[in-house]
């Protein structure tokens, strides 16, 4: 199941104060230490019905699509901490094998973020997920660097596969208009990579909560 198809809802089972600690002692991971990283980044969230947080963010070109971020605790204990990204933007069934191509010369190049291909419904999706084991306990600041890297580096992710598929680093190009790319230089193996997204159904219930 994707991001976009996970059940959120307003925050109410999270108190809408945090606990107020010194960034510098070290703690057991809790949501409501995420919810204080991401009210101090003034992101704005919501959560699903596990309590865990997601993070919709505007449309960007130069990722080519609208990214979605989810933070969640994992684990019987709820100790390790997972950062999964999504972008919206979907590719056609055919250029499996080059997309596939792409990330495998990605995680020749960069460990993190480990990123997955998934087929919905006949649309390739691309995901990148980043995990990290805190049993050993965190503290607030560690805590917001580990989140802020995990996001960032799924962002360098996608705008390191858009330069390749539009020709960036390698001579592949894709007929995009948003990117005013010349027709003349479109390799054709490539030229309809793209998959339209599926609309998503947004819930009524899918509403900032206060503070967020």
């Amino acid at each position: 199941m994707s991001i976009s198809d996970s059940p959120a809802h307003a925050g109410t089972d999270v108190p809408s104060t945090p606990v107020r600690v010194s960034p510098l002692v070290v703690q057991a991971l809790t949501r409501e230490m995420v919810r204080a990283y991401l009210q101090a980044e003034a992101y704005p969230f919501w959560t699903d019905q596990a309590g865990d947080y997601l993070v919709e963010l505007p449309y960007n070109d130069r990722v080519g699509g609208a990214l979605t971020m989810a933070v969640r605790l994992e684990g019987s204990a709820e100790d390790i901490l997972s950062v999964s990204v999504e972008c919206d933007r979907r590719f056609i069934p055919e250029r499996r094998g080059d997309l596939l191509g792409l990330i495998n010369d990605y995680h020749r190049e960069y460990r993190w973020p480990k990123v997955s291909l998934w087929n919905d419904d006949g649309a390739l999706r691309i995901d990148c997920d980043t995990q990290v084991d805190l049993s050993s306990g965190v503290h607030g600041r560690l805590l917001h660097e580990l989140i802020d890297s995990a996001f960032a580096d799924s962002d360098s992710f996608w705008r390191w596969l858009m330069r390749r598929i539009r020709g960036g680093t390698a001579p592949m190009s894709i007929d995009d208009e948003e990117d005013e790319v010349d027709d003349e230089s479109v390799d054709p193996s490539v030229a309809t990579m793209d998959a339209l997204a599926p609309e998503k159904e947004v819930s009524s219930t899918l509403v900032p909560p206060s503070g967020g």
